[in-house]
């Protein structure tokens, strides 16, 4: 667990307009992949085509907590890799088994202790309540806050 702090941490320092929502988010990635692409192929392509129509910045890969890793869509533009290429590596991806819902519980846990020390920007009351609804919720794929965006 002390690369998940690590990982926790990183994303505070890296991204200061952080919210709860946006570790979630990084938390699904790092647990579940892509695998929301991926459940209906036509529609996931489709949805990444939507995507990469404004990539924003081309920024680097970014690893995750996990064996997944975040690439900002503005790669594609820089590297030439297609759309299609892309596509086919998060259906690869996807196939990998998902941790255990008791790996992810503990990663839960490890983010409320964090935000119960005052070593993340928001209140351990934010947090547990962005925990609660998300895992209320079956720890459905996540959206970036705006501030993050």
């Amino acid at each position: 667990m002390e690369k998940t702090k690590a990982f926790f941490l990183e994303q505070c320092a890296r991204y200061p307009t952080l919210r709860p929502q946006d570790l979630l988010k990084a938390l699904h990635q790092s647990v579940f992949g892509c695998g929301h692409f991926i459940s209906d192929k036509a529609a996931g392509f489709k949805l990444l085509q939507q995507e990469c129509e404004a990539p924003g910045p081309s920024a680097e890969i970014e690893l995750l907590d996990g064996d997944y890793c975040r690439l900002p869509l503005g790669y594609l533009a820089r590297t030439g890799l297609s759309q299609e290429t892309l596509f086919r590596l998060f259906v690869l991806s996807a196939e990998e088994p998902a941790v255990s819902g008791e790996t992810l519980q503990d990663k839960l846990d490890l983010l409320l202790q964090l935000a119960d020390e005052q070593r993340l920007p928001f209140s351990h009351t934010e947090m547990a309540a962005a925990v609660t609804e998300w895992k209320n919720a079956g720890f459905p794929l996540c959206r970036h806050s705006q501030d993050f965006r």
